[in-house]
């Protein structure tokens, strides 16, 4: 049983460590819009959609991977997220234009 106990602890704080991530990642990019916006000279139309982007994909994914993970487990789809979650950051700071940034935050 102590084995367990300890296991349980460490799979909350890779959960709570997910979700600070996600809400971080919603929310800090806001304050890098007029940076962005001037870096990529484009209208702010456009730059509001990086941040839009993300939540929608976010809204619309999450049902249907929840479902996923019924079928073929939590651990597995949460750490498949992980790894999106890392490719899109990833491919975020490489953007050369601000059409792929949208895109990189849909992923």
């Amino acid at each position: 049983m102590k084995g367990r106990g300890r296991w349980q602890w460490q799979v909350l704080i890779v959960v709570l460590l997910g979700a600070t991530m996600s809400a971080l990642d919603i929310t800090i990019v806001n304050i890098a819009l007029p940076t962005i916006k001037g870096e990529f000279h484009t209208s702010l139309e456009l730059v509001e959609w990086v941040s839009m982007a993300y939540m929608i994909v976010l809204a619309l994914a999450l049902p249907v991977v929840g479902r996923l993970a019924d079928i073929f487990g939590r651990s597995r789809l949460y750490n498949i997220g992980f790894g999106i979650f890392i490719v899109g950051s990833a491919l975020c700071g490489l953007t050369p234009g601000i059409l792929t940034l949208v895109l990189a935050r849909c992923l």
